[in-house]
């Protein structure tokens, strides 16, 4: 099988077969490079569209394999290939969507994507959305970005006041401007009993 951009050459071809995109978004989509065709023998397998979801995060719109080119392993060879190109362009996470009562989920999550949500359309089934991140951990960056916590401190012992900067031992009040230590309820007057920070 051979995978390729597609091309204002093949937009006939897609119009025939892809029914959930205008003629006028497909020819943009083949346009910015978000349509990838699959040939087997130099004929028409099928095809890959994505587009951008939030503008920053490449989201696969349409994966669509002919009957006859199925259960061959091409539709894993397809999302494959466009989460290679997703990585080498600096993307770190990819998602998609499914319909609840469609198979598609099921071959996602054994792509390791995980489920993150989904919506119920009016009239429709359950659509469920699915994300993969390009690099561990789940959607973060490249491993050399990856940004480890800071280490915690031991708080001072009971009786000790707290230094500048550490929260105090559970059952000490707090330091005056420090906030409480886990499990405290706030002191009157610091941050009051709001949730929100001041």
């Amino acid at each position: 099988m051979k995978i390729r951009a597609a091309n204002q050459a093949d937009l006939e071809l897609l119009c025939r077969y892809d029914r959930h995109i205008s003629r006028e978004e497909l020819i943009h989509a083949i346009a910015r490079g978000r349509v990838y065709l699959a040939e087997v023998d130099g004929l028409f397998a099928g095809w890959l569209r994505y587009q951008l979801f939030w503008d920053n995060t490449p989201f696969l719109n349409m994966l669509f394999l002919l009957e006859n080119q199925r259960a061959q392993g091409y539709g894993r060879a397809l999302v494959s290939h466009w989460e290679q190109q997703m990585r080498a362009l600096g993307y770190t996470c990819v998602m998609t969507s499914t319909a609840s009562d469609e198979y598609a989920q099921h071959f996602y999550l054994k792509l390791g994507y995980r489920t993150i949500g989904g919506f119920t359309p009016a009239g429709e089934s359950y659509e469920i959305i699915l994300a993969k991140s390009l690099y561990p951990p789940a959607c973060a960056g490249p491993p050399h970005a990856v940004e480890q916590p800071p280490a915690v401190e031991q708080p001072p012992a009971v009786g000790q006041p707290p230094a500048v900067g550490q929260p105090p031992a559970v059952g000490q009040p707090p330091a005056v401007g420090q906030p409480p230590a886990v499990g405290q309820p706030p002191a009157v007057g610091l941050y009051g009993y709001s949730t929100k920070p001041e």
